[in-house]
């Protein structure tokens, strides 16, 4: 048996154990970990802190499942300029204002940097506008690992969880991206047990830090092909998507969808399909949204890309219908 489920079945003993010594303590009085439904007032339970449409809400994990070279990452730039502006730029409707920081494991701060100003100067957003309510951290810089697995069993990082509850609570950030998952932790993917605990620990994050947690997260091989809305497509573990509360689908535009729209073969490399695919606090969303991949010339002497929100209608009546 693998010594991280032996560690797990011996927590699990243990906590019974101590369920059951704190029950013999009890005379007769419901103990404080232990909350009685007649108790309850709905009217005193605060509403969901949404921050972006129902897709990112504070206290909970949210997940964007893409496959590589789509444009997640560039979507998080786009979503940081709209909850720190409060301007709804891809469609969300309902924003909140708040502070956003955005950790990417595999790019340098300075691709960051440029990819945020590409973004903000599209959407026609001064940077010097957005204050302090955007900071950026390159993984090439500070490497953040949350946990890893030893031959002994599986170990929080302790020191970084801690530490990055502190830095949430100092600078008052209500969203954090991080981006992509895979580099968050040294466990199997593939193991549920394993990340079951990583995921866990970025619950914990977000509940005592008080702020909404987006991971960046890839989507498998083998179901590359399409997978919009779904949450199947997540890799690895079906922990990683059972521990969330809110998933969401960036997708390439596919054949039919290109011919279905009017849009040539090799034109439809440029749009992407957003879908909910998890959404357990809200109904789901209705419709599809569709972004349209963005140029941007930059004083730099580069282009970068960003994400724009389109509506596209169906070329005949028939799929209209649809």
């Amino acid at each position: 048996m693998q010594p991280a489920i032996l560690m797990l079945q011996a927590f699990q003993k243990l906590s019974i154990v101590r369920l059951e010594r704190a029950a013999e303590q009890l005379i007769g009085e419901i103990p404080n970990w232990m909350h009685a439904a007649c108790d309850i007032n709905v009217a005193s339970i605060p509403k969901t802190e949404y921050m972006l449409g129902f897709r990112v809400a504070k206290q909970y994990i949210s997940t964007l499942i893409a496959p590589g070279g789509v444009g997640k990452s560039t979507m998080t730039f786009v979503d940081a300029l709209s909850i720190a502006t409060g301007k709804d730029l891809l469609g969300d409707r309902k924003v909140k204002k708040g502070k956003v920081w955005i950790y990417n494991s595999e790019d340098p701060l300075s691709e960051m940097q440029i990819r945020l100003a590409a973004s903000a100067k599209f959407h026609k957003i001064e940077l010097s506008d957005l204050q302090k309510n955007v900071l950026l951290t390159s993984g090439r810089d500070h490497n953040l690992v949350f946990a890893a697995a030893k031959y002994d069993g599986i170990t929080v990082n302790e020191d970084v969880v801690k530490a990055i509850i502190s830095v949430i609570k100092k600078f008052k950030i209500d969203v954090v991206y991080m981006d992509p998952l895979v580099e968050l932790h040294h466990c199997s993917e593939n193991d549920n047990t394993q990340m079951a605990v990583v995921m866990k620990t970025f619950g914990r994050i977000a509940h005592e830090a008080d702020c909404a947690i987006v991971l960046v997260h890839h989507s498998s091989k083998l179901k590359k092909a399409g997978g919009a809305g779904d949450q199947d497509i997540a890799r690895g573990a079906s922990a990683i998507i059972n521990s969330v509360r809110i998933a969401y689908t960036l997708v390439g535009m596919s054949d039919k969808e290109a011919d279905k729209f009017g849009i040539s073969r090799g034109l439809k490399k440029w749009y992407v399909r957003f879908d909910d695919a998890k959404s357990n606090l809200a109904p789901p969303a209705k419709a599809v949204r569709w972004f349209v991949k963005r140029s941007v010339a930059m004083a730099n002497g580069e282009n970068k890309g960003t994400l724009e929100v389109v509506k596209l209608e169906a070329i005949n009546k028939e799929e209209k219908e649809k």
